[in-house]
């Protein structure tokens, strides 16, 4: 997708929008489904979820509720005596700490929470993890733990610890540390090799041989990277492997890029890359974001931004990027605020209230239609002379149940309509999966796995008895309301004669 002013320097097989839809094996189909786990009855926003001993956890209301993952019931667990949006670390399945801004951090195992006494109350709720240690950021100060051990998991939330310990019968150096910057401290992420901290006008980081030996002490050594904006906020940062994501207060859509065989990072801004920026979408995101979020998708390789649009009350829109095809999609409906992964399921936080989605489950949007929705560039062909459209020529697979329809618009003018779904398939292959009951009187329920088994494959031309006119430019939608979303677009094929003519109306 390309989104932009400037279309017409945009090349022919880009589209111009991109709404619910990804790219699979070259053709386009509907993005994922989801369905409603928890109907909750507390009528309060989620501040976060995590995972302790493979127990889904809820935060909500000042409080923490076990997920029964069978009944799907909130179980109430115990109370967090805040309704503050909540940071955390996970260390092993033992326990997690939980952090909010100007609280004291909590140890939570499971059980009961207990008050951390070996750490300073931040400003902040910024925690990350890594390479043994905790990082937790208070004003411009950057706590650091002592090394993580596997036999003192105290070490793991002990930020002003300064003596000695015994490891291996050994007596070894392991005190707590920390840095100072100049500015306050605004955002942290980790990746495999590298801890970046963001503060207002500069990111720094920490790589992993940055553990240094100064006047007999065990020191982090930080490196400024770049002066940049500070990103939205702090859950406004993904990683992918090496490489950051994040957006910053200005709508800007930045990206570190570690190299390997290098000594620096490169700082770019991804939004902005020519043929491919996204520039005018960010325009309708709002520069006040309290719920954002950022979420790499390691099934579909994309990384996914949660933000709300200007006046939008909560998240609705989800700004996604294909690593793989390097491209931009919009997805709408997924109202979240943060999601959590048990095993190889995403479990989804609503924005809007306590409910709990799964992602890539049923075929709707909790029986709400996907509003499935392409467009084309409008296309000249790179001539400014006029041309006569004929024929419409379109390849791909669909199900039996889904019905998409098609348009072409030469000189922005509806030209050619029509539908393909049941009116052009035959369906008696169809009739086991709805128990022989009439379409309109049952609800119908399909097993998602066979879905791809039902798919017709389709030839479909629209000759000069559909569509024969002259005109510069034309450009094809395609969109779906089904129930079921189940469709691979191929190909779509243009064919025109040009011709010598001119618009004399368009002469200065």
């Amino acid at each position: 997708m390309v989104y932009s002013k400037a279309v017409n320097t945009i090349p022919d097989h880009f589209l111009s929008y991109s709404r619910n839809a990804r790219i699979y094996d070259g053709g386009i189909c509907a993005r994922k489904w989801m369905s409603k786990m928890i109907v909750s009855p507390i009528a309060k926003k989620n501040r976060g979820g995590f995972v302790v001993k493979w127990i889904l956890y809820e935060v909500l209301n000042g409080k923490i509720y076990e997920i029964d993952l069978i009944d799907w019931v909130q179980i109430y667990t115990v109370d967090l005596w805040y309704d503050l949006p909540i940071d955390y670390l996970v260390y092993s399945d033992d326990f997690v700490i939980i952090s909010a801004v100007w609280q004291a951090l909590i140890k939570f195992n499971g059980t009961t929470c207990t008050t951390i006494t070996t750490a300073p109350t931040p400003d902040s709720n910024f925690l990350e993890y890594c390479r043994s240690f905790n990082f937790l950021a208070n004003k411009n100060i950057l706590y650091i733990s002592r090394m993580i051990v596997e036999w003192i998991p105290d070490n793991a939330y002990d930020f002003t610890g300064i003596w000695t310990q015994t490891v291996h019968g050994k007596t070894v150096d392991n005190p707590s540390s920390s840095l100072a910057f100049d500015n306050a401290i605004t955002a942290m992420k980790a990746t495999m090799h590298w801890l970046y901290i963001f503060t207002s006008d500069q990111v720094h980081y920490i790589d992993a041989n940055s553990l240094q030996n100064v006047a007999g002490a065990a020191t982090f050594i930080s490196h400024p990277l770049w002066d940049t904006t500070d990103p939205m906020n702090d859950k406004c940062i993904v990683s992918s492997w090496d490489t950051i994501f994040y957006l910053t207060k200005t709508l800007n859509i930045q990206t570190v890029q570690y190299q390997q065989y290098t000594v620096d990072s490169i700082l770019w801004e991804l939004s902005s890359v020519p043929i491919i920026g996204i520039k005018e979408l960010l325009r309708h995101v709002d520069p006040v974001q309290p719920s954002a979020f950022w979420f790499y998708n390691e099934y579909e390789k994309s990384i996914n931004f949660f933000v709300r649009s200007v006046w939008s009350p909560f998240n609705n829109y989800v700004i996604v990027y294909d690593l793989v095809n390097k491209t931009w999609n919009l997805d709408t409906g997924r109202n979240f605020s943060s999601v959590i992964r048990i095993d190889r399921k995403y479990y989804w936080f609503s924005d809007v209230n306590s409910c709990i989605y799964e992602i890539d489950n049923g075929n709707t949007d909790n029986w709400i239609v996907i509003d499935f929705r392409i467009e084309t560039q409008n296309m000249n062909q790179w001539s400014e002379n006029q041309k006569l459209y004929w024929w419409l020529y379109i390849l791909w697979w669909i199900n039996p149940l889904s019905k998409v329809k098609v348009f072409a618009n030469i000189d922005n003018e509806q030209v050619f309509y029509d539908e393909i779904g049941t009116a052009t398939v035959n369906v008696w292959n169809i009739t086991w999966e709805i128990w022989w009951e009439s379409l309109g009187e049952e609800m119908l329920w399909w097993n998602t796995n066979e879905l791809w088994k039902d798919l017709v494959f389709f030839d479909l031309k629209a000759d000069e008895w559909r569509i024969y006119q002259y005109g510069q430019k034309i450009q094809l939608v395609f969109t779906c309301n089904s129930i079921v979303q189940d469709f691979l677009i191929d190909t779509a094929w243009i064919f025109f004669l040009p011709t010598w003519f001119t618009d004399t109306q368009n002469k200065f």
